[in-house]
This record gives C-alpha cells, structure tokens and sequence, in this order.
C-alpha cells in the first residue's frame, strides 16, 4: 500500500505530465496550466513532473515526504506505465536532479540510472563512474535510463 487512503493521480497539460499520491484529491494544474506547487508541496505525499520530448520524457521534480516508504518509486512507475502505453516511442527516460543520499541509498543509483561522464560526455553506469573519479561523492546531476529498464528495475 503507497498509504493509508491515498490514491495515485495524473494530469498531463502539452507536454507536460505530473503524477502524484494525495490523500486530497484536485488539480494539480490550473485552467492557466501553471502548477500548483503549494498544493503539491502541502497535499501530496509524493509527486514526478515529467516533460515529453521526442524519444524521451524528462524529469524535472521528483519528491516524497517519507524517504524510504517508496513513494518515489511509485510515482515513477504510475508514469511509466502511462508513457509506454500512451507514448510508445519514448526510449528514454532523463533527469537532471540529484538527491541528498549517496550510493548505495540513493534513489537513481538503485533503479539503475547512467550519469554523465565528464571526460567522454556519455552516460555510463554509476559504478564505473564512481570507481573512475575516487573522492568525488556523486556525478553530475544528468541521469539517463531506458524506460523498459527502468520498469523493470522497479519491479
């Protein structure tokens, strides 16, 4: 169970798709198409706000409340869910975040992410980087997955 009396929700406005586990359930985006951030930050336990582009959706936010409870994990398989069967020629998925935890606990490095190289600019797995530039704590904030792998990776 994501939690108690809380349901999954999805809005998408262009490109842009927003997924999130509220207890309250209202739009996330107004007729304006500007996101309600308080709403977002104050009614939801976790949120992904993704944009459609060509072969990729890219996200831009990914937060949850209670770290560890899955939340996260479960808003980015809501959406890649909804991508694979709306958006089938999407490959990719690409984010240009971090997180405050570091390897192994960090979110992206468990699902499997590659980051960015920054001598040969390729995206590689995370632990050749982290064997590759000793000392240094976490890449670049640019992480690239296959959505088919990351389904699986979250299954």
């Amino acid at each position: 169970m994501i939690c108690e009396g809380c349901v999954v929700l999805n809005e998408m406005q262009n490109d842009m798709i927003i997924f999130y586990i509220t207890r309250k359930p209202r739009r996330a985006v107004n007729t304006a198409g500007d996101i309600d951030y308080n709403y977002l930050e104050n009614e939801t336990q976790a949120y992904v706000i993704a944009y459609l582009y060509k072969n990729k959706i890219s996200v831009s936010s990914l937060y949850a409340k209670e770290k560890g409870a899955r939340q996260g994990t479960a808003v980015l398989e809501a959406m890649c869910d909804f991508v694979r069967q709306t958006f089938p020629g999407v490959k990719y998925v690409d984010l240009d975040d971090s997180t405050g935890v570091n390897p192994p606990k960090n979110i992206y490095y468990k699902l499997g992410f590659k980051v960015r190289d920054e001598i040969t600019n390729n995206f590689i797995n995370w632990d050749t980087w982290l064997n590759r530039y000793k000392g240094v704590d976490n890449p670049s904030e640019e992480r690239r997955i296959d959505i088919r792998k990351l389904v699986k990776n979250i299954h």
